[in-house]
């Protein structure tokens, strides 16, 4: 990809961004920007010159709130893509697109972790278990670069099409939905962006930070991210201020 369609494409991404948050601000819900994107606005004051969309998080009230009103606050040439509004949709967080196909935003629960270690393993170990079981029901297709990484993943996805031929969607889904709000009403230390790639240790966002949010400058916007965020960044990433190698300065999505 240029330079030159990776910018058309972030530009693109912000526009959405712009609109969503301004809907988002209109109806009292609260968000803010998690990873790279968080990244981007502290080292970059925008994009990372090579990311090539957005990621946000909510909580789980939150969350269920946007769920219920993204249909009617999302308008064209965006789309919402959630199992809300399409019953094959291949993950529990949400997207927003320009038009089907261009990937812009992501937005993903943030759910409440057990303090205990045990339960927060399993937690996290059902969703890692379900989620491809999910995408087998719906008939995701996993790409040949996932499944050329290591026999693992090619044992993952063949062991998760066996038990999709046998267990119900309505039954993996119950169990999903179960599993995101299994602490919701306990008070707990970490939340965790449950439905992402990486690491539960990674993936895990102090509650406290969660608590106070700042908004920052992101290109020529602001977009709130947490109040501590050397603390988050640094957690997740260590020296995030120092770009990775060249050979990682690359598009993920694109």
């Amino acid at each position: 990809m240029v330079d030159q369609e990776l910018r058309r494409h972030q530009l693109r991404a912000l526009e959405a961004m712009k609109s969503l948050d301004k809907a988002l601000t209109k109806y009292g819900i609260s968000y803010f920007a998690i990873a790279g994107t968080a990244l981007g606005a502290v080292r970059h004051k925008g994009f990372i010159p090579w990311d090539d969309d957005i990621d946000i998080v909510m909580t789980m009230p939150q969350y269920k709130k946007f769920v219920r009103i993204a249909p009617k606050i999302i308008k064209a040439p965006y789309t919402w893509h959630h199992i809300s509004v399409n019953e094959k949709y291949e993950t529990l967080s949400g997207g927003i697109r320009y038009g089907t196909d261009e990937p812009l935003i992501t937005v993903f629960p943030l759910v409440k972790l057990s303090d205990n270690f045990l339960p927060k393993r399993i937690q996290w170990n059902i969703r890692k278990v379900m989620s491809p079981i999910w995408q087998r029901k719906v008939g995701f297709q996993v790409k040949q670069e996932y499944l050329d990484e290591g026999k693992n993943r090619k044992f993952a996805v063949w062991a998760s099409s066996i038990i999709a031929a046998i267990i119900p969607k309505k039954t993996v889904l119950r169990i999903l939905y179960r599993n995101e709000m299994r602490y919701e009403k306990k008070k707990v230390k970490w939340y965790c962006n449950i439905y992402s790639k990486y690491s539960l240790e990674k993936e895990s966002i102090k509650a406290e930070w969660v608590k106070e949010l700042i908004r920052v400058p992101f290109e020529d916007m602001e977009l709130p991210i947490v109040k501590n965020y050397d603390a988050y960044l640094t957690h997740l990433y260590g020296d995030y201020m120092t770009p990775p190698a060249k050979e990682y300065q690359r598009p993920v999505h694109l």
